[in-house]
């Protein structure tokens, strides 16, 4: 995912975004907690002079970093939803973004990032996660209440399940089964909207 605009909407400074994008690209990689400043700083090619002039510390520049990942995450979700075509389309766009955005994502910061020691990111993923369910859950009953999905399905249910599709995607014993990941992401899709349509 593409977070470059974000970052340029907030200061347009090269060196401002270089520090950003090189603590994006290592934190994705290795986690938040591995990640020092000096490699941020080595990274981007500034001073630590730079970095201490845009933020006060590594884990202000990692909240930084989650609204911005987020805050696009979230326009790209919304643009989705509030197209005019059948949910089955909204959702198969909406879970292959979200496999899509899992493929940069290291096993490293999706650990940290579920289980923060620190406690500013635990809190801020924790608000987060909080508002980014009840957002689907309430596009989930919209779509319910078209008809465009089963009415005898809970709408918590789906939300769980599309979770859980998307933790499968990394389970090497399944991965294992398919020559594609993309093969595999068709078939996930495939079971999930046979089984949510109406009949």
């Amino acid at each position: 995912m593409d977070i470059r605009k974000a970052i340029e909407t907030d200061n347009p400074n090269p060196k401002y975004v270089q520090l950003v994008e090189a603590a994006h690209a290592l934190f994705w990689r290795y986690g938040i907690k591995r990640v020092s400043v000096e490699e941020i700083c080595r990274t981007a090619g500034v001073s630590k002079m730079t970095f201490y002039h845009h933020f006060k510390n590594k884990v202000e520049l990692a909240l930084y970093v989650l609204r911005k990942v987020m805050q696009t995450g979230l326009e790209v979700y919304r643009d989705i939803m509030d197209r005019d075509v059948p949910f089955a389309e909204k959702a198969a766009d909406f879970i292959q973004m979200k496999l899509d955005a899992s493929d940069d994502v290291s096993r490293e910061i999706i650990e940290e990032l579920m289980h923060s020691p620190i406690p500013e990111i635990a809190e801020y993923m924790q608000q987060r996660s909080q508002k980014n369910v009840q957002l689907l859950l309430s596009d989930l009953k919209a779509a319910q209440e078209k008809g465009e999905i089963r009415a005898d399905i809970k709408p918590e249910f789906l939300l769980y399940f599309i979770n859980h599709m998307i933790e499968l995607t990394s389970d090497e014993k399944l991965t294992a089964l398919y020559d594609s990941p993309q093969g595999m992401s068709r078939e996930l899709l495939n079971l999930f909207f046979y089984g949510i349509l109406p009949r």
